[in-house]
């Protein structure tokens, strides 16, 4: 149930209040920044200013709440990694500028998609058997059945292929041996034959890439490497986020930083809010400002669930021992790359402090709720789609709101507090 604004006020200003480091006065509101920890995506950045221009409008309709979004301002890589964009939102509590910077990684994705197809898929195939064999992806299955859309669309574009190439050689084998006595020439003939075929076959391919066949093939490759420790770019790429995002934190002396991640964007997010919460120990302002990460559809588990990945297992107890962390996870079962209710202080055999020290919690986005049964069933066969959803409008109020939780002056405030949640009225 929604508390009252009197109710509310009374909460935020007593968690403020209390801490002699961090006192915002009644007719202010906080100044935020929230750092997009970007997906694998060939698209890059621009998709994220695209959903929010194209989502605003509906939630300030929806919810009578006016927004603007500001236009997109590319990086200038080397100088920054970081897009941006603001959205300004005039809530009845007060108005806001939230300050959005861009994590710029998609080189890489961008890269892998340009690779020819065969490439590519010995890469996948690769990543899909070791991880088969060594027993990586059986306890994924185990949380989230809906995970083998993932890794099953890729197998049976392949499988379509190997099946027109076997007709192909059949065919030529079969008419080539009334001529030539040796079924290896007919063979050899319809197999270069069905190659072209494949190639020339426009519609298969297109239709298999509407259900995201290259993109779910080299997710899968990247975030199995990560689970092999094959970490050395994902952490310079991480250094840079984190000396950038610090710099841009003195410059602006926000009172929030939210660091948001969404899909593989995870691998990116634990490093930076480590970075970033020693670089505020080591500043003259100790918790000048708050830290929380929220993470969005984590692929963290995909990785760190098998105990070989050394790297980002030892990270997240390093996080989790830390009394300075503060961590959000959302997850939602209409999505297959989400992980239900899996927990990074119970699902992963860590050895950790009783009680955890850090403020952490798994909470469901709540999909079946927040949005209307008539947008998820045309969704539900669109796995990416879906996968984008936590960055969508809500239709209805509910307990996960993401305009809410980086534009409202009040929801930093709580966001710990799972039974404490403003949602404008619907």
């Amino acid at each position: 149930m929604a508390l009252r604004f009197e109710e509310f006020t009374y909460l935020y200003f007593e968690h403020f209040l209390t801490d002699p480091n961090k006192q915002i006065a009644a007719n202010q509101t906080p100044k935020r920044i929230v750092f997009f920890m970007s997906g694998y995506d060939r698209a890059g950045t621009a998709r994220y200013h695209s959903i929010m221009s194209k989502q605003h409008r509906y939630y300030a309709k929806r919810f009578g709440v006016p927004m603007t979004v500001g236009p997109f301002n590319k990086n200038t890589r080397p100088q920054s990694h970081f897009s941006h964009f603001t959205i300004d939102a005039e809530w009845p509590e007060g108005n806001t500028t939230t300050n959005c910077y861009i994590s710029d990684w998609q080189m890489e994705a961008q890269r892998d998609a340009e690779q020819s197809y065969f490439h590519r898929t010995r890469r996948y195939l690769y990543a899909y058997s070791k991880s088969w064999i060594f027993g990586w992806f059986q306890p994924i299955f185990k949380h989230q059945i809906r995970a083998t859309i993932l890794f099953s669309v890729p197998l049976i574009g392949l499988l379509a292929r190997m099946l027109i190439l076997s007709f192909f050689i059949l065919a030529i084998m079969v008419i080539i041996r009334s001529f030539e006595p040796s079924p290896f020439v007919g063979a050899a003939i319809g197999g270069v034959i069905g190659a072209l075929g494949i190639l020339a076959l426009r519609r298969i391919n297109s239709y298999f890439k509407t259900l995201y066949e290259p993109h779910l093939a080299d997710c899968i490759t990247y975030f199995c490497k990560a689970a092999e420790n094959d970490t050395q770019e994902i952490k310079t790429q991480a250094d840079r986020f984190s000396i950038e995002m610090i710099d841009l934190i003195e410059q602006e002396k926000p009172d929030e930083v939210y660091i948001v991640s969404h899909s593989c964007g995870c691998f990116h997010s634990l490093p930076v809010h480590k970075a970033v919460l020693e670089a505020r120990r080591s500043g003259k302002n100790y918790a000048a400002y708050e830290v929380t990460q929220i993470t969005l559809s984590s692929l963290l588990a995909y990785s760190i669930i098998h105990k070989k990945s050394h790297y980002f297992r030892d990270l997240c107890v390093e996080m989790l021992e830390d009394s300075d962390t503060r961590w959000i996870e959302y997850f939602a079962p209409h999505d297959p790359f989400s992980i239900p209710q899996i927990s990074m202080s119970q699902n992963y055999g860590f050895d950790l402090s009783t009680p955890l020290p850090a403020h952490y919690q798994v909470r469901s986005a709540a999909f079946g709720e927040i949005f209307s049964h008539k947008k998820l069933r045309k969704f539900k066969f669109n796995p990416l789609r879906m996968h984008f959803q936590y960055l969508t409008a809500n239709d209805v109020a509910g307990s996960y709101d993401f305009f809410y939780i980086i534009t409202h002056p009040h929801a930093f405030a709580n966001n710990l507090n799972a039974n404490i949640r403003i949602q404008p009225d619907s």
